[in-house]
């Protein structure tokens, strides 16, 4: 019944998608920037997303969250219920779609499914999706509010995931040069971002 996965989808659209954790995992989305797979529309599809955005609310839109003055422990003790009245959600921005051992940079001809899990992309995956010319470009051309720290995570993790991949990093950085080209300051925001993990 989806053991291990990150969440389910509660909302769709062709370019985004939210998920709502399971219980055990509230307080603990997917990593931002990182790279996450949902069942597509059709049989044998995947969709992959990058983690955009988190929330974690009252699961009643009318009622918010009141503060106690405890500490977590000692409030859970008290007033367990209230964690009950709580929920996590994720928001991930969609960057392809795949079937059978194919993947493609480009929206998925129909979103995922409501109540699809989402699950973590393996290193495999990672490695596929990232290895596609032009994968830096998609990411910086998400509508996201904070694009800039978005792509500089997902580069980040996958670099990591890709066993500290230098060379994958060098051709990131060349793909938003190009695309940056007349905006200096923001691709050099973007890199700094990214170099402190390079050790």
């Amino acid at each position: 019944m989806g053991a291990g996965h990150l969440g389910e989808v509660i909302e769709a659209a062709s370019a985004s998608f939210v998920a709502e954790t399971p219980p055990a995992r509230l307080h603990e989305p997917p990593p931002f920037g990182s790279l996450v797979r949902v069942a597509g529309a059709s049989p044998g599809q995947r969709v992959y997303g990058v983690v955009s955005g988190a929330t974690t609310g009252s699961s009643d839109p009318g009622r918010r969250p009141t503060a106690y003055g405890l500490e977590p422990e000692a409030l859970r003790a008290q007033q367990p219920q209230i964690f009950e009245l709580l929920r996590t959600t994720f928001t991930a921005a969609v960057v392809g779609y795949g079937e059978g051992a194919d993947c493609y940079l480009v929206l998925p001809p129909a979103p995922p499914a409501v109540h699809a899990f989402v699950h973590e992309c393996t290193a495999e995956e990672i490695i596929r999706l990232t290895d596609k010319e032009g994968f830096a470009r998609v990411l910086l051309a998400g509508a996201s509010p904070v694009a800039d720290e978005l792509v500089a995570a997902c580069l980040r993790l996958a670099y990591l995931a890709r066993g500290k991949d230098y060379p994958f990093l060098v051709r990131g950085g060349r793909e938003l040069a190009a695309a940056l080209s007349d905006d200096h300051r923001r691709l050099a925001g973007i890199l700094d971002r990214i170099t402190p993990y390079l050790k």
